[in-house]
């Protein structure tokens, strides 16, 4: 780096007068040269002088001489713009000597005077102006001026020259002696100047910018005159002591290797592995074993070792006799180890002729085996041939030929005993393929008996390996540095002990010490860099993601697909690197010349490494063949870049795919692109499927494509040729009309078989799209339907894809819109006040509004500054903006426009972007402030004026968060550090919380209704959610610290807390929006995270809707996603019933319009089986109280129920619960049991191991058979009713013919198995394991064909649909359906806290049902879901997802927008509307919707009415249960109100149920479930423990008793059904608190039943109420007397034998029994 300096000094001023006196000066010429020699000396500037002499041969400044303004300004030039490309890198302006200032009309202008100046003649000399200007053309990266001269202060007047801090490329380092009004005083500046540069004045020997600068203003604070600085935030090396400084670095050399290993050239810089080195030579002897193998861990130096160590070594200090004369030859043995092998014997100094003639006569030799490579290695002049195998282990993972494998190894090892000491081979393996070589005895002999392991270095070996390359350059290492390395590899110094570095781990010590290289500062490698690069275990993968977020989005997806192609796969063992050829990189479908740019730009990242190979070419004798070869520069790469590993992992089936294509094409070009080679059948199958993927990660090469383009017509030809034989056979079809027909058809076939072939390409990829893009996924989903309708002759394994990719897209999708328009990140989200609308603002400096559906209705262009932050007033008039410049803006909403500008805080630009920048801002509660935070910790108060009301500060850390609280008399703080800080409106501090475990805030919020409580969110890069309260108490950890959740989840970015939910003062039932550095969006609601999905890049903000029941989130990755919470879902047919146990059982009836419950009551053991119809979500029931339920089934017709019992009992009922048969044989419980097909028979297995047959109508058991050892799990009928299958305990499944024989038994399952089904077709009997956790698939012959893996607990329940292609399972909280053929599942449902116990499909396959244990799940806990599989329905409910995003998204084209035409509208989606109005209690409109729905879909809902109003009735009955369970809960008229209106719409319904015990129960269950603050485990727990309703929970039943009881009682009497309501009648007049009160009501009920004498006991008891004083103080007296009075009129008419209730009508019992409170 060249470093000039120009050095001024003038005494000489001829014709500058001052009262007529010429103004010389006397020292500056003499300081000036100090100034030079000390620049030249000690800081190797090359300095040219002005004015100059020569005395004695050296060039000094001339004290005698002039110099004029062109002199000087040609002089500055030339140093700053020098022509041609010659510019320093440094160059550095002194001058001393006059300065001079000019005023004119309020101008000022300043001047460095040369010796020509005449003021008086308007000659001033050199203008500053004109420097800056030449400054800002400057090519020159270090500019610095240092100016001793008076008004030198005018060089900073001109703000436009970026003083100081320069862009990114250019530092610029000023001084000026005095202010821009101040004379300077001769000899001050200039003599501390000289000693400040004195690097003997410091102790490190240095002097750069930073310690110049604190010397000056040390030195000189007590002077005349103050200088005055522009520092850069970069350091710039000026002077230092000679023979320790140098300021040049040496071209070309870096003695690090970074990812590479160190060759034989780079052995100067090879340290620490001496040890190892020395054993090696001894190894390798003459007399001594002429085998060796090194093995260690991959990244423990093996390749280094053996070149820079060993062979260097050898070859260039003689360590050995005439090693100088060995042949040695190092190679990695790579697809084609043989090849690699007769390489590794050509000389690089041959010509190309002499390079084919050996390589032809090697090649001849190993082609022929042992012997023959033997006698060439004999016949070699060179005492002693030295083969190094590096990377042995390629011959098992990148040799894809077990012939050329075997080959090689029997090769050399044959070889060895045949050449004697000639002969010397060394294997370089990884320890890990060790067991690899297993399979050759010699081999693994000879490895076992000559083996050097490589081991970790211990500390002083990485001590010598970190700073000895270093110092050989002149370089210093910090101590401290080197301590910290050692640290960080796990090397720990105990007295004279020290621990090795864990293995593996020198590629990414190499590679950080590479990068600290290249940011050395002064000369030294510091631990600062160290830090900032992120450590040994971060530096590569830093680097690695900073280098390909640079790539364009084009680019990074063909760097994917180099790494891929540049990755093995590993089968059993760690994936390992192979290089490849660029041309199988261009032959992935992109351009050459995009391949090549990126595979450039890679390299120069360090990331790979490519070379030009050099090989003779075979076809062509005498010429050679050049390829470039491309590999990833180290394995630490692939093992220690985390993206590279998720690349990787997320495509591991399709590369495995693709590889499995690729050696087929490779192999058929092999063979001459035979017929005979070309892919047939299931093969040509999963070929055609991987090609529609192709545009994905892993494309296919030009000759896989050739491939199955020539198989799929050889396919094509070979069936066309079939048709028409059969057809010529069996028609003899003949002439032209016939001929014509025959084609026309063909051509139909084709065009059909094209169509389907795009409907399963759609369904591919609409399964392998959801993950990363749902919304896609649906699309696609939807597109293969729709063409499935266009498609005639579709099979039912093309439906079945269809279904089962629309099931996944419809049911399983959170991401409801997808908004695209901005060009560059989304820095915030705010939704408007009203909820209508929201707005967002980003990085391209926009901000843009956009209405509810996703349409964007305004867009404001600012002025080019990206806008980070945003916030709406209260009343939803005014925006407020933040950008990058610190300016905070208002826009006007109804005006459209910025009203009002100002400066929120100072900002300046420095190395890492903005700083100062306005982090947060806020509206007051009334809307007349703003608050705003910075990233300098100052928070800001204004009006809407844009005036500074007050400045707050307090905080030392970055803020991230600051509001008001709700009635805005306090403001919150929160900073990065975790500190929070309440203050009062006047700026004085409150309260300061410190979380000490907290490393990062996200959010701070003031909870309404607690009182002000403050609760802050920090959200740690562990991926962990903490809560704190203002006591710095931790208040929730979601996930806990030790949750295995925790291991999934990257650092939180962002939070918001839905304040729409009910649950603000309960930490842990808090519903709150989390966004996460990897893109990720969860929510947490009802104690559990659930993922919606993910973003490309880190998410910046996160908000839910007024209502929450949208979540928006913004990313760097430009996009908005809209997730909606009411996702589709399936139809909860079974509403909430209060039944609380273990719902076990649940079947479906033939036709599918029917399904069963069996319901366990966890206290009384009593069994409930409710009867659900289709089209109602109420149903009938009956109660048996046999013994425990145990298992049930429904008979085939759909008319009987069978149950069987844990007393060994199986009974037979009706729909209507009447009894029509039964059996007792036995007291093992019947744990399964079955109807045969027509409906005569039943199979059930026992405890006992037992499997029994009973013939319905007879007394009689038949012993079908016994499993060896546990109870029978399962039983079931093959569909033809001809075999029976039993699964049991003893792990097998056993097959009988009705006669009982056991026909065989299948082994393979390890533990119970639970369930068992067979496909509709009785081909595949699906069998479901207890703790293997797998579903095994048998043929009907008893062979094992496939098995499952998903589940994570057991498998409770298996149902086939009817076309046998679909496959659900149950079990573990979890139920999952499979598409035959495809081992990864749909997971409908996922319930952690849950048991999901019973899945079924309809006969028909286009319903599914499940039930649930112990947890009422978001389902409106509901137990029980079924999902509708229609396509037509599927296909309704997707559009009806995704209209808004078809309809408004700019980017979709004609075809997308289409996809919908013609649906249907949901009617799901219709019906959840409807259930949605009556919940609210709009029963007319939610009438209308299930009108709608069913004209829709019908059947859907039976009665309108009557489902909605139970729906209502069913949703007031929670209110009041909730209500009364809440703590302090004191409305009683409130829930009174709710209660009668509930009992009133279950009368009017013939729902009510009159059983006040039964109704109070129900009641309490609701409650608890209502009651958030318990978890579901703990409400199903507390219930469990209650064996006595009546005694455990006396309080809280009593609670629940009167209520249910009053309200039977009264809505009951006044409804006409007093006979029923009697008994709870009695129950609240026990009950009543104030004895009399409730005796009129139970005095009504006596009477409607004709009980006159009962009527007129309790009426008198009531009128004594009336007249009590107590009673008199409460209500008013004109109402007590009105109801005394008819309380008397009725007494009257009861005594002359008259009724006078009968004749009211309930309106008029309402009205007459009013009484109001005072």
């Amino acid at each position: 780096m060249n470093r000039d300096a120009l050095i001024v000094g003038i005494n000489k001023y001829p014709f500058f007068k001052v009262n007529g006196k010429v103004q010389n000066l006397t020292t500056p010429a003499n300081d000036a040269e100090k100034i030079a020699h000390i620049l030249e000396t000690k800081g190797e500037f090359r300095v040219r002088r002005l004015p100059v002499k020569l005395r004695e041969g050296n060039h000094q400044i001339d004290s005698d001489s002039t110099l004029n303004k062109q002199e000087l300004q040609d002089a500055i030039g030339q140093l700053f713009n020098p022509e041609g490309e010659n510019a320093p890198h440094t160059a550095l302006l002194y001058f001393i000597g006059h300065g001079l200032r000019e005023v004119s009309y309020g101008v000022t202008e300043g001047f460095l005077a040369t010796s020509d100046v005449n003021p008086g003649r308007n000659q001033w000399g050199v203008r500053l102006k004109w420097l800056r200007e030449l400054l800002q053309k400057s090519p020159v990266k270090e500019q610095i001026i240092w100016l001793d001269c008076c008004y030198a202060g005018e060089l900073f007047n001109f703000t436009e020259a970026d003083l100081g801090t320069g862009n990114k490329e250019q530092t610029r380092f000023f001084i000026a002696a005095s202010r821009e009004y101040e004379l300077a005083e001769a000899n001050v500046f200039s003599r501390t100047l000289l000693a400040g540069l004195n690097p003997n004045n410091y102790p490190e020997g240095l002097v750069n910018n930073d310690t110049l600068i604190s010397y000056l203003k040390e030195h000189l604070k007590n002077a005349p005159q103050q200088p005055i600085f522009a520092n850069p935030s970069q350091q710039i090396l000026l002077t230092g002591t000679q023979g320790e400084t140098i300021f040049t670095r040496i071209d070309g050399d870096c003695p690090y290797k970074g990812l590479l290993f160190f060759d034989v050239d780079d052995a100067d810089y090879f340290y620490g592995r001496e040890r190892l080195t020395q054993e090696l030579i001894d190894k390798v002897q003459v007399g001594k074993a002429n085998f060796l193998a090194v093995l260690g861990v991959s990244g423990s130096g093996k390749s280094s070792l053996l070149r820079a160590g060993l062979i260097y070594q050898l070859q260039h200090k003689d360590r050995l006799p005439q090693t100088q004369s060995w042949k040695i030859g190092i190679f990695t043995p790579g697809e084609k180890p043989l090849d690699s092998l007769a390489i590794a014997f050509l000389e690089k100094e041959w010509t190309d002729g002499q390079r084919y003639e050996e390589l032809q006569k090697v090649k001849r030799a190993i082609d022929k085996g042992a012997t023959r490579f033997a006698d060439y290695i004999n016949v070699s002049q060179a005492p002693r041939t030295l083969l190094i195998v590096d990377q042995f282990e390629e011959v098992f993972t990148v040799c894809k030929s077990p012939q050329d494998r075997n080959h090689f190894i029997t090769t050399l090892l044959g070889a060895l005993p045949e050449t004697g000491d000639k002969l010397c081979l060394i294997f370089a393996m990884r320890d890990d393929f060790l067991g690899k070589c297993a399979a050759y005895q010699e081999l693994a002999t000879l490895i076992q008996s000559n083996l050097l392991m490589v081991t970790p270095m211990n500390e002083g070996e990485l001590r010598d390996a970190i700073e000895k390359p270093a110092t050989k350059l002149g370089r210093k290492v910090e101590h401290n540095l080197i301590d910290v390395i050692l640290k960080d590899l796990r090397v720990e110094s105990s007295g004279e002990e020290t621990s090795e570095a864990e293995p593996g781990l020198l590629p990414l010590l190499s590679y950080t010490l590479e990068q600290l290289w290249y940011r050395q500062t002064l000369n030294w490698l510091r631990l600062e860099s160290y830090n900032e690069l992120g450590g040994v275990r971060k530096t590569l993968e830093n680097l690695a993601d900073a280098a390909y977020k640079k790539l364009f989005e084009r680019e990074q997806r063909i760097a994917d697909r180099i790494f891929i192609k540049l990755t093995n796969l590993g089968e059993g063992t760690p994936d390992t690197r192979k290089q490849v050829s660029m041309d199988t990189l261009v032959s992935s479908g992109e351009s050459e010349e995009v391949v090549k740019r990126v595979v450039q730009k890679l390299a120069d990242a360090r990331l790979i490494v490519t070379h030009n190979l050099s090989v003779p070419d075979s076809s062509k004798s005498q010429e050679k063949k050049n390829i470039i070869v491309i590999d990833v520069a180290h394995e630490a790469l692939i093992r220690y870049w985390g993206r590279l590993q998720e690349l990787l992992e997320n495509n591991r089936d399709a590369i495995r795919t693709e590889g499995k294509i690729q050696t087929a094409a490779e192999e058929w070009e092999d063979k001459g692109k035979s017929q005979d080679y070309l892919l047939t059948g299931l093969r040509l199958g999963e070929a055609e499927e991987f090609l529609q993927d192709e545009s994905k990660i892993v494309p296919l090469s030009v000759l896989a494509k050739e491939l199955i383009e020539e198989s799929r017509k050889e396919s094509d030809r070979l069936e066309l040729e079939q048709k028409r034989r059969r057809r010529n056979t069996i028609f003899g079809l003949t002439g032209g009309l016939l001929g014509a027909l025959l084609l026309a058809g063909i051509s139909g076939w084709q065009w059909r078989q094209a169509q389907i072939g795009q409907i399963e390409a759609l369904s591919t990829s609409s399964k392998a799209l959801f993950s990363t893009d749902p919304i896609a996924s649906l699309i696609d989903g939807l597109k293969a339907a729709k063409k499935l309708k266009q498609t005639f002759g579709a099979n039912t394994d093309v439906k079945a894809k269809v279904r089962f990719a629309l099931l996944q897209a419809v049911y399983s999708i959170r991401e409801n819109n997808l908004l695209e328009n901005h060009k560059g990140n989304v820095n915030d989200i705010a939704f408007s006040p009203d909820g209508k609308y929201f707005a967002s603002v980003g990085g391209d400096g926009t901000l843009r509004l956009w209405n509810s559906e996703g349409k964007e209705i305004k867009v404001w262009w600012g002025d080019n500054a990206r806008l980070l932050q945003m916030s709406f007033s209260p009343d939803g008039k005014l925006i407020a903006l933040a950008d990058e410049n610190g300016m905070i803006k208002l826009w006007s909403v109804p005006q459209e426009r910025i009203v009002k500008s100002f400066t929120g805080e100072k900002t300046t630009k420095g190395y890492f972007g903005y700083q100062n920048q306005v982090t947060c801002l806020n509206f007051s509660p009334d809307g007349k402030i703003i608050v705003s935070a910075s990233s300098n910790g100052v928070i800001k108060l204004w009006n809407l004026n844009g005036k500074e009301i007050r400045t707050i500060k307090g905080h030392d850390k970055r803020l991230i968060n600051v509001k008001f609280s709700n009635d805005g008399k306090i403001i919150g703080s929160a900073s990065s550090n975790g500190v929070i800080k309440l203050w009062d409106l006047n700026g004085k501090e409150i309260l300061t919380q410190k979380n000490e475990q907290v490393k990062q805030l996200n959010s701070i919020y003031f909870i309404p209704n607690s009182s002000g409580t403050v609760w802050s969110f920090a959200g740690g890069q562990d991926g962990v959610l903490r809560l704190w309260d203002t006591e710095d108490k931790l208040i929730g950890e979601f996930p806990k610290s030790n949750d295995s959740l925790k291991k999934q989840f990257s650092g939180i970015s962002s939070v918001h807390l839905n304040f729409n939910s009910d649950t603000l003062n309960k930490a842990d039932q808090m519903t709150f929006a989390v966004g996460y550095n990897d893109g990720t969006v969860r929510i947490w609601r009802a104690g559990e995270f659930t993922t919606l999905g993910k973003h490309k890049n880190i998410v910046n903000s996160i908000k839910f809707s007024n209502d929450g029941k949208i979540i928006a989130s913004a990313s760097d990755d430009g996009t908005i996603k809209i997730w909606n919470l009411d996702r589709p879902k399936p139809y909860s047919f079974i509403g909430y019933q209060g039944d609380i146990g273990v719902d076990r059982f649940l079947h479906f009836s033939r036709n599918g319009k029917i399904i069963i419950t069996g319901t366990v009551k966890l206290a009384t053991h009593k069994n409930i089986i409710r009867v659900w119809k289709m089209g109602s979500v109420r149903s009938t029931f009956f109660i048996t109280r046999e013994h425990r339920l145990a298992s049930l089934d429904f008979s085939s017709k759909g008319e009987k129920i069978a149950l069987g019992f844990e007393n060994g009992v199986v009974k037979i009922f009706n729909l209507e619960g009447q009894e029509l048969a039964g059996i007792n044989k036995g007291e093992s419980p019947v744990n399964s049991l079955k109807f045969s097909p027509d409906g005569k028979t039943i199979v059930f297995g026992s405890s006992d191991g037992t499997v029994k047959v009973w013939n319905i109508g007879s007394q009689k058991l038949r012993v079908l058979g016994k499993h060896n050892g546990g109870s029978v799990q399962s039983v079931n009928f093959s569909p033809d009713g001809k075999i029976i299958a039993s699964g049991g305990g003893d792990s097998t499944i056993k097959v009988w013919n009705l006669e009982g024989k056991e026909l065989y038994t299948l082994k393979g399952h390890i533990s119970g198995v639970n369930s068992i089904s067979f496909s509709p077709d009785g081909k595949i009997i699906a069998s479901a394991g207890n703790n293997d956790k797998i579903i095994k698939l048998w043929s009907i012959k008893g062979q094992e064909i496939g098995t499952l893996w998903g589940h994570d607990s057991r498998i409770n329940s298996l149902s086939f649909d009817l076309s046998g292609k679909m496959l659900v399972s149950g079990g573990g909280g979890k139920v999952k359906l499979w598409l035959l053929g495809d081992s990864t599942p749909i997971t409908l449902v996922s319930s952690p806290s849950s048991d999901e116990s019973t899945t079924q499909f309809s006969l028909y396959g286009n319903k599914l049902a499940s039930n649930v244990l112990y947890k009422a799940d978001e389902y409106n806990n509901a137990k029980a879901k079924m999902w509708d599989l229609k396509i037509d329905t599927l296909q309704s409910q997707g559009c009806y997802w995704i209209y808004n995003y078809l309809k408004n998204n700019p980017n979709l084209g004609k075809q997308e927008r289409q996809i919908c035409e013609g649906v249907k509208e949901s009617a799901h989606a219709i019906f959840e509307q409807g259930i949605k109005e009556a919940k609210e209690g709009n029963i007319s409109e939610a009438v209308a919707k299930f009108k709608k729905a069913s004209e829709i879909s019908p059947g859907l809902v039976v009665d309108p009415e009557k489902e909605a109003i139970y729906i209502r009735a069913s949703t007031l009955f929670d209110l009041a249960a909730d209500k009364l369970l809440s703590p302090g809960w004191k409305d009683i008229e409130g829930v009174d109100t709710i209660l009668t209106q509930a009992t009133k719409l279950e009368l009017m319904i013939g729902t009510l149920n009159f059983n006040y015990e039964e109704r109070a129960r129900d009641l309490l269950i609701r409650g608890l479930l209502k009651q958030v603050q318990l978890s579901s485990a703990q409400k199903y727990g507390l219930i469990a423990a209650m064996p006595d309703w009546k005694n455990s929970i006396d309080s809280l039943m009593k609670q629940m008793l009167f209520p249910s009881a009053y309200h039977i009682c009264w809505v009951g009497t006044i409804y006409s059904h007093a006979s029923e309501a009697l008994d709870a009648c009695d129950k609240i007049v026990e009950f009543e608190p104030e004895p009399g009160r409730f005796r009129g009501i139970r005095g009504m009920a006596r009477a409607m039943n004709s009980d006159f004498e009962g009527a007129i006991e309790d009426f008198e008891a009531n009128i004594d109420w009336i007249n009590n004083d107590k009673t008199k103080t409460k209500y008013t007296q004109e109402s007590l007397d009105k109801l005394r009075q008819l309380r008397k009129s009725w007494i009257d008419e009861l005594r002359a034998g008259k009724n006078p209730i009968k004749s009211l009508k309930p309106e008029e019992i309402e009205k007459m029994s009013q009484i109001r409170l005072k």
